[in-house]
């Protein structure tokens, strides 16, 4: 499984859909994903048409009532006033953060009566009760929505609910980002995992680096057009635009491995008789990252940056009279400790600008810095003894987890593994 198999398809996602549990007790035509902790049917029905006001307090209640309304418009040219106070003819939506405090963090409350429908919670969890609403909408476009009578009471499993999108193979728009965002913000994920570079493509600009994003490798993007970069304006953009839905951006930079695109562009990042795909664990090359992951970090203002670590072919290590000179120097004793070396200088200097690196399990061969969180790709195994280390893990196991594998009859599906 080496290369592209890893991550070319779209994503992982870590979630919790009891889909059997929906399928056992949710009233007909209810459908929310992941299922939510505790739905329960209430007599008649909610009409949801032109006439109907939304209702909003504070102004993040206002906010995200204004996203419901975005929504409701985009789907079925439905405009709604926000403003005004219940009447006895009068149908009202209400977001609200009263009562919030005594949710679980991103819990949320929803109920829909015949006259009122009422979402409360703080912050994100009034953000998650505003997509459950719409996830009981109709798919087709009508002027007035009926909506079941519910009480739901939801908060999820997981605090991490992630979503990886590799643009370093396969390079995808700005508009096509704000569209997937849109779309896991309505199944409650909140962590985009930015794969941002590889051997085929460095897609983020770095100032001081002009020629990682000068020299493309040539594919195209959905439209056909040659393949291009993230200015650092777009990504500030994409990073907003993502905290706006409760969704933390995760930018991996790959490192020592995958790493072709930036040795094409600097060809001193590797090392002699070595892979032309891993950086060499010289000095110049840990300056450059440095000054890399500099510009990465005032991107991303979330708590973590990725840095890979996975499939390194130490053959080019063991191959080059420099690696070994180094690792002779600093007292190792095979490659294995020599990745560890590597990951421990950029873990390290990671915690020093304030964030924390995250790697794939590959991390751990040789010993993983305390502090770095793992994320167990090649089965659970990996997950398993990094949790036994003390380790934070992120449990994305290929098997379960990639949409790259094939889901039914290969027959009637795309290219796969």
């Amino acid at each position: 499984m080496k290369g592209w198999s890893r991550r070319a398809g779209v994503l992982f996602l870590l979630s919790a859909a009891a889909v059997a549990r929906a399928e056992s007790s949710a009233p007909p035509g209810v459908n929310i994903v992941p299922w939510p902790v505790a739905l329960k049917p209430l007599p008649g029905s909610f009409l949801l048409n032109d006439q109907t006001r939304l209702l909003a307090g504070d102004r993040e209640s206002r906010r995200i009532a204004a996203l419901f309304d975005d929504q409701l418009f985009a789907r079925y040219g439905l405009r709604l006033r926000l403003g005004g106070v219940p009447t006895p003819r009068g149908t009202f939506i209400e977001f609200s953060s009263a009562g919030g405090h005594s949710l679980p963090a991103e819990g949320y409350r929803l109920t829909i009566g015949p006259d009122r429908v009422r979402v409360s919670g703080r912050g994100a969890g009034l953000f998650y009760g505003m997509q459950s609403l719409t996830q009981l909408m109709p798919v087709q476009r009508q002027p007035a929505i009926e909506l079941p009578g519910l009480a739901i009471t939801d908060y999820p499993r997981f605090g991490y609910r992630g979503l990886l999108l590799d643009v370093g193979r396969h390079f995808f728009t700005v508009s096509y980002l704000k569209k997937l965002l849109d779309l896991a913000a309505q199944y409650k994920i909140n962590r985009f995992h930015w794969h941002l570079t590889d051997n085929e493509g460095w897609r983020i600009q770095i100032k001081k680096y002009p020629r990682l994003t000068e020299l493309q490798s040539g594919s195209a993007d959905r439209n056909g057009a040659e393949a291009q970069y993230y200015t650092q304006a777009q990504i500030r953009d994409i990073v907003a635009y993502a905290q706006a839905r409760f969704i933390t951006v995760i930018p991996e930079i790959e490192m020592p491995g995958h790493s072709g695109a930036a040795v094409a562009a600097y060809p001193y990042l590797a090392c002699a008789r070595g892979d032309a795909n891993v950086l060499c664990p010289r000095e110049q090359t840990f300056s450059f990252l440095r000054d890399v992951l500099r510009e990465v970090a005032a991107l991303f203002p979330g708590p973590y940056i990725h840095i890979g670590g996975d499939e390194v072919d130490k053959g080019g290590w063991r191959n080059s009279p420099e690696a070994q000179a180094i690792m002779k120097r600093h007292g190792l004793k095979d490659e294995d400790q020599l990745q560890s070396y590597f990951v421990k200088r950029v873990g390290s200097y990671l915690k020093s600008i304030g964030k924390q690196m995250i790697g794939w399990d590959e991390t751990l061969e040789g010993g993983l810095a305390a502090g770095a969180v793992v994320m167990s790709w090649r089965g659970e195994a990996g997950g398993i003894e990094a949790a036994r280390q003390d380790h934070r893990v992120i449990m994305t196991p290929t098997d379960y987890c990639y949409f790259d594998y094939g889901q039914g009859d290969p027959k009637r599906e795309p290219q796969n593994i």
